[in-house]
């Protein structure tokens, strides 16, 4: 019964806020149980004037790359503080679903791949393989996505990035550190990034708690090998970052 594949799972969940609490209550509807201790805390950067100014050109830019919902949503903000209507003829991209979902409810000519949403995915884009000498926008997060950016460059365009927002590690009391990693008694730990793996790691130790013997959900066996090299003996790779492919990594036995 598709409703309790999960009953008897006992989640931490380590996404980002509103991702864990949206990831919480799915998993929850098919049996599980869950904790919410987000690893990752994002903080939306103050807008600069050098920004500010980037944006108000932002007709100037062939085409719009937003790297993450948390820079859909602050970025759509300012497009509709500071543009009566968006730049017509201009084409944006979104890795992850959520980000390509956001930027289609603002009325944004977005290209929505048919399966990958990641910067690789991204960077095989019919659409981003002949970019020479094409203005493209990236806006995303601090120190983030160089890959994507260094790929665009390669190919000739004309990059320029924004950096909306911060990923910090956030601040807990030592009593819900010790209840959500060890009083909880999770059976599996949605980890799905390395930042988000290395904050709880960091976290744990914290407390002497750092629970190696629990599977870790990854999203690649980059992050897995990355895992084991932290003391973590099992890992189990989501082939994707939707709910639903979570609930099927979280099936499988451990």
């Amino acid at each position: 019964m598709i409703k309790a594949i999960l009953e008897g799972h006992k989640v931490l969940v380590c996404r980002p806020e509103p991702s864990a609490s949206e990831l919480c209550k799915v998993l929850e509807s098919v049996g599980a149980e869950t904790y919410s201790l987000p690893c990752i805390e994002v903080r939306t950067l103050a807008l600069t004037p050098q920004v500010k100014n980037i944006i108000y050109a932002l007709d100037q830019y062939e085409k719009v790359v937003v790297v993450s919902q948390h820079a859909a949503t602050q970025l759509i903000h300012y497009v509709d503080e500071l543009w009566p209507q968006a730049p017509a003829d201009q084409k944006w991209f979104g890795i992850g679903r959520k980000t390509t979902q956001l930027l289609a409810e603002a009325d944004l000519s977005v290209s929505i791949p048919d399966q990958d949403y990641s910067s690789e995915g991204l960077l095989d884009t019919p659409e981003l393989n002949h970019v020479k000498g094409q203005k493209i926008l990236i806006a995303k997060g601090k120190e983030g996505r160089s890959k994507l950016e260094q790929g665009l460059r390669d190919r000739g365009a004309k990059v320029t990035t924004i950096e909306l927002y911060e990923r910090v590690t956030p601040e807990y009391s030592d009593q819900t550190l010790q209840e959500s990693i060890s009083d909880f008694g999770a059976t599996s730990i949605v980890t799905l990034s390395a930042e988000t793996l290395d904050n709880l790691h960091s976290l744990a130790k914290s407390i002497s708690a750092t629970p190696t013997g629990t599977r870790l959900i990854v999203p690649s066996e980059r992050v897995a090998k990355h895992a084991q090299s932290l003391g973590y003996q099992k890992t189990q790779v989501s082939e994707q970052l939707r709910p639903i492919d979570i609930i099927k990594a979280l099936a499988r036995p451990a």
